[in-house]
């Protein structure tokens, strides 16, 4: 069978080799370095939820939008909204972990493979925590300024 360099579902060289996208040894750190972006990326994401949380609340502290949140469609609308934004920002955290154990589980070895979904299994665990914990934070005070607590 002649080479056909590009072509090469063409030809049927795709079948011999076992992993089609990444065939040489510097692809092969490649995908180790974009698993560990991603777990770079994972850790932005939840410092940003956090952040963002902290600015909202010193926000919602402002005596005018102490008085908007307690009309209630207002409060309804800002408690949705960061509903939809702490979901999303899971769904984030979620795609960062299951992407990096697809990329990891073509370059690692069994024993190797189990210790990495361990520690990121775990450490997305925890990540998931912090967002929730901070949009629960969120909704609690604009429910307590909704019903007059502060």
């Amino acid at each position: 069978m002649e080479k056909c360099g590009k072509l090469r579902w063409i030809c049927g060289e795709h079948k011999k080799e076992t992993n089609i996208f990444f065939k040489k040894e510097e692809d092969m750190s490649l995908q180790k370095d974009l698993s560990w972006k991603l777990w770079d990326l994972s850790n932005v994401i939840t410092a940003f939820a956090a952040a963002q949380s902290i600015a909202f609340s010193f926000g919602v502290s402002n005596d005018l939008l102490v008085g908007k949140i307690s009309q209630l469609k207002v409060m309804l609308f800002m408690s949705i909204i960061i509903f939809i934004g702490g979901f999303f920002y899971v769904c984030a955290v979620n795609f960062c972990y299951r992407n990096s154990i697809k990329l990891e589980s073509s370059t690692n070895d069994d024993k190797e493979m189990l210790y990495f979904k361990k520690v990121w299994r775990n450490s997305n665990r925890g990540r998931i925590i912090i967002v929730i914990f901070f949009t629960l934070f969120c909704e609690c005070l604009i429910f307590s300024i909704h019903f007059g607590c502060f």
